[in-house]
């Protein structure tokens, strides 16, 4: 984004007759052949085109953030689902009344309990009519764990009497899909006391990275290197092989994926193998 401000400025710059003039630039060629990189006029026009590249990226994330706050609270949008089934109370009667429907208590500490959804992700179906929802509560250590048969049940009731009538609705209520992960490292041998330290502060640092996704957020092999590369003693790191299981269904390689998307909505780390080259 900074290249391509960086260039649209520079092109303004050498088509400008009265900058040419005072210049006394050659017509034909570019801003660059005829500017030195450490330039005043080549820094300048960079420092703009940096701060236009922050003012352009905070634009961007803010109209992403109010369509998101926007899609959550207009009735039927699919971020208007997930939104609801966080608010879902598992224990508690709803109440009609005309075309509303409600729950009476939703400030006691009881109703603030009940809620036991922690995690929901929701989007419209490309192919079809209807919405699919990625659903789950929190363990003990609050990371994604499915509901039993009887609370998705309720779930399922509860949605069914809110949702707007005719949208069909599938609910994905499945465990953490599974991480098969085996990388490639290049590490100082002086920054770790035993290969056992080495294979931990790989899987630590693993872990941090799958810890820091959003619920159904996508996996970044790259972005994955990037956290082990950062780690202390780690020089070089490289993926192996990637497999991800899930639902029961066999493994699938993901190796060569640019990302991937967990079926279920959440991803935890499986079988960890580290093949370890001294530097």
């Amino acid at each position: 984004m900074i290249t391509e401000i960086a260039n649209t400025i520079k092109q303004a710059f050498i088509d400008s007759s009265i900058l040419r003039g005072l210049y006394g630039l050659v017509v034909g060629k570019t801003f660059d052949e005829q500017f030195s990189a450490v330039s005043l006029e080549a820094l300048t026009i960079e420092a703009h085109a940096t701060a236009g590249a922050a003012v352009q990226t905070m634009h961007e994330w803010h109209l992403a953030e109010t369509r998101r706050i926007v899609e959550q609270e207009r009735y039927g949008y699919a971020g208007w689902y997930a939104k609801m089934m966080l608010a879902f109370q598992f224990g508690f009667d709803l109440n009609e009344l005309e075309e509303q429907t409600f729950y009476s208590d939703t400030t006691s500490q009881a109703a603030i309990d009940a809620r036991i959804i922690k995690f929901a992700f929701a989007f419209d179906n490309v192919n079809s009519i209807g919405v699919t929802m990625k659903i789950s509560k929190a363990d003990q250590y609050d990371k994604p764990e499915p509901l039993d048969s009887f609370e998705l049940t309720a779930a399922t009731s509860y949605i069914n009497r809110i949702k707007p009538a005719g949208i069909p609705i599938r609910i994905v209520n499945e465990a953490a899909d599974i991480l098969n992960i085996s990388v490639k490292i290049v590490y100082d041998p002086l920054s770790f006391p035993s290969e056992t330290a080495v294979n931990d502060a790989v899987e630590t640092a693993i872990n941090t990275y799958l810890n820091g996704i959003e619920f159904n957020g996508a996996f970044v092999s790259m972005r994955m290197i990037d956290q082990l590369q950062i780690t202390r003693g780690i020089r070089i790191a490289l993926v192996d092989s990637i497999g991800v299981i899930h639902a029961g269904y066999p493994l699938e390689d993901i190796t060569e994926l640019t990302s991937y998307i967990p079926a279920s909505g959440a991803m935890k780390l499986g079988t960890l193998n580290v093949i370890k080259e001294v530097m």
